[in-house]
């Protein structure tokens, strides 16, 4: 460790070299990845000042290692490193082998990788290796440890003064069998002991003596035997070697050069490389630069409600903002919105848990007028909703086919470059959802950047230590996570197993599904009649026909209205009124698969794109009523302002319903499936009011048994007797 390089003379001239970069590029599946040990750099650590020899160098020209490629990994480490401990280490050495550098492919995709470490250098590996096992299970990896302190030094015990006065975490975590390297050494042994990387080999190089310093004799190496040999067996002590000049071989000819040529010999032959090198960047070198932004809380937080129809309601709270910056001044951009199933509304501003000054402006951006302050902190409350998101049952999950495990569903988390003193995430269960024996549980990941891409990692630390704060209650069907000072671009996954449906559905017959499918296509057929025009009059007198049946909505509407609310002439009047401007819509779902309903009828048609639009089951007004088979309305005078707002799907850019009604169509001797929708609704605000009166839980009940006890066996009936209809 180079904390002791106090007591030597002047530093020699370094060779030209820098963390995470290229020594040599071939076109070979094999790297060979050096990595420095404690307050050094892939310049100094392995550069011999007598000679000159720079092992990286001896390692490109050296013949028999002549078919790799050498890259010297890095990471931040000085006695002013402060809080930098070896998990920040790691994960910055996992992002330079991620990110491409001088137009060379990242490290990462290749197949072999050789790990030479040296001191710090072994543990920073051996924890980027079992923390982010999923990057490396498919590798083959050769890790050399060179007088790397696995459980730690009593040299770092020793120096804790300094270690103190500089407040330097690194150096805490080398103290002799610290928390952290035990942790870390029982970790890696269970990751090597269930091959968790099938391919992993490993050999262990010790150093002899203490360095050779006036005044100092007979003390014990920095790294001892019992600390730096723990995981591959046989250990080789280097004769002559200190904890400095082990790594600085004076030419190829030295033993510990002679071994690391010896250890690939060996690991070529147990593990020859299969794939070929991997191609060249498009664009070289293009590294995607760092968020300017700065969002300081002390606890975020997220409450999923799930709903008995699939619904998540969101709730995010930032609580003590003390610091906010963004690309565009005192702006938080809010985290993108995404679900797997679905449709995500957009986010809405709760007044009532945000400070003043603080607004939701386009595309999830945050503003803050005045900025907050240490002394002033502010506080954001935004809601969303992920509609027609979650599944009740195994069998929906697998019906929907979004997740390769229908067994398996989760909400996840974000942390991105936000710095958050407390992150608690919240999901509660209905009483509807079939969960199995088997509790939720929480798992943990990293998110990288490379290529302009993110990729999330499962992290095994992580999650570990978000599993100590994880719990269940079965009694109010809610998970809790609570995770102190989670890092920056992290995620939280809450999962949790669907069993089979609570209540034992009858599956349908094959005669149902068939008739299913024909009364689908029927009502399909309908839309021909609105599309185009017939030439011969048995085709006009069949459209006419079912003109006239599609109207009788509109007479049933009417009728409906007249009886709850019509009782003097002003009323019948104004219900004269409302007719013209109440708009009626067929819908009809597609055949094959059922997923799309598409219009066939309407009273507004005159749009020929009103024809190419389509509504995938379950999201909008409409879909949802086909999914769930139960009548659904929507109020835009009554959503306005909340996240139910965003379910309604505007098929024309600026146009809403003030006030929609959709009723499914469906029949029992097809099974529990929609066939259809019928939708009224109205476009003026002054006029919804009296049309509102349908939404009366009475009346929606009589209107949905007259359309599909009268009106939908006519309607189909008159269809599929008009054979020139399809043709017209």
């Amino acid at each position: 460790m180079k904390f002791i390089s106090i007591f030597g003379g002047a530093k020699p001239t370094q060779p030209e070299a820098a963390n995470n970069s290229w020594v040599a590029y071939r076109p070979a599946g094999t790297v060979f990845v050096f990595v420095h040990g404690v307050q050094s750099s892939a310049r100094e650590c392995w550069f011999n000042s007598k000679t000159g020899a720079f092992w990286p160098n001896l390692v490109r020209d050296d013949r028999a290692l002549a078919q790799a490629s050498i890259f010297l990994g890095g990471y931040y480490t000085q006695v002013d490193a402060g809080e930098y401990g070896m998990r920040d280490c790691a994960k910055e050495l996992l992002e330079g082998l991620g990110r491409g550098a001088s137009g060379n492919p990242p490290v990462l995709a290749h197949e072999r990788l050789v790990f030479v470490c040296h001191s710090l250098g072994g543990i920073v590996t051996r924890y980027m290796l079992e923390c982010w096992r999923e990057e490396f299970q498919t590798k083959a990896i050769l890790l050399v440890l060179i007088a790397s302190p696995s459980i730690g030094s009593q040299w770092a015990n020793s120096l804790e003064s300094v270690i103190e006065l500089f407040r330097n975490r690194t150096g805490r975590e080398l103290h002799w069998k610290s928390d952290s390297l035990d942790d870390l050494d029982r970790r890696f042994k269970e990751m090597r002991e269930r091959k968790i990387i099938p391919r992993l080999a490993g050999c262990e190089w010790c150093e002899q003596k203490f360095p050779k310093v006036p005044g100092f004799v007979g003390l014990r190496p920095i790294v001892t035997v019992n600390s730096a040999a723990r995981y591959f067996g046989d250990h080789h002590l280097i004769p002559g070697s200190d904890h400095l000049s082990i790594v600085k071989p004076a030419g190829a000819e030295e033993r510990v050069h002679l071994l690391l040529r010896d250890a690939y010999g060996r690991f070529d032959q147990a593990y020859p490389a299969v794939l070929p090198p991997p191609p060249k960047p498009a664009s070289p070198g293009a590294v995607a630069s760092a968020p300017p932004d700065l969002f300081q809380c002390e606890r975020m937080s997220l409450t999923v409600l799930i709903y008995d129809d699939g619904d998540g309601h969101n709730q995010v709270a930032f609580e003590g903002i003390r610091a906010v910056r963004g690309a565009g001044g005192p702006v938080y951009q809010l985290h993108r919105q995404w679900v797997g199933a679905g449709q995500a509304t957009d986010y809405v501003l709760q007044p009532k848990g945000t400070s003043p000054g603080v607004s939701l402006g386009l595309e999830g951006t945050a503003y803050f007028d005045p900025p907050p302050t240490p002394e002033r902190p502010q506080n954001l409350l935004i809601e969303s909703l992920d509609a027609h998101s979650y599944a009740m049952d195994r069998e929906e999950s697998s019906e929907s086919g979004v997740s390769p495990r229908a067994d398996l569903d989760y909400a996840q988390f974000n942390v991105g470059s936000e710095t958050v003193g407390t992150l608690a995430f919240q999901v509660s269960f209905p009483d509807s959802m079939a969960l199995t024996g088997e509790p939720p549980f929480v798992l943990a990941y990293q998110v990288f950047t490379a290529g302009g891409r993110e990729r999330e990692v499962m992290d095994s630390a992580l999650t570990l230590r978000a599993s100590e704060d994880f719990f269940y209650s079965p009694l109010l069907r809610t998970a809790f996570l609570t995770v102190r000072k989670p890092p920056q671009r992290s995620a939280y996954r809450i999962y949790w197993r669907l069993g089979q449906p609570l209540a034992a559905a009858v599956p349908p017959t094959a005669r149902q599904l068939a008739l299913l499918a024909v009364r689908r296509s029927t009502l399909l057929s309908v839309r021909d009649c609105f599309a185009a025009t017939g030439d011969g009059p048995e085709a006009a007198g069949g459209k006419r026909e079912v003109v006239d049946l599609v109207a009788t909505i509109g007479d049933h509407v009417a009728s409906i209205i007249k009886k709850s609310i019509a009782k003097t002439p002003a009323d019948e009047a104004a219900l004269r009124d409302l007719l013209p401007h109440v708009e009626i819509t067929l819908m009809a779902l597609e055949p094959a698969g059922g997923r799309l309903l598409k219009f066939v009828a309407g009273t507004y048609v005159a749009s020929p794109g009103f024809w190419d639009l389509e509504l995938p089951l379950g999201e909008g007004i409409a879909g949802r009523a086909a999914r769930l088979l139960d009548a659904r309305t929507y109020d835009d005078e009554e959503v306005a302002g909340t996240v139910f707002a965003g379910v309604y799907k505007e098929l024309k850019p600026g146009k809403r319903h003030s006030w929609l009604l959709a009723v499914p169509l469906w029949s029992e001797d097809c099974g529990r499936a929609a066939i259809g929708v019928l939708n009224i609704g109205i476009f003026d605000l002054s006029r919804a009011r009296m049309l509102k009166i349908l939404g009366d839980p009475v009346n929606v009940s009589e209107l949905a048994s007259w359309a599909n006890t009268e009106f939908l066996p006519k309607l189909l009936d008159v269809v599929s007797s008009n054979r020139n209809i399809r043709n017209s």
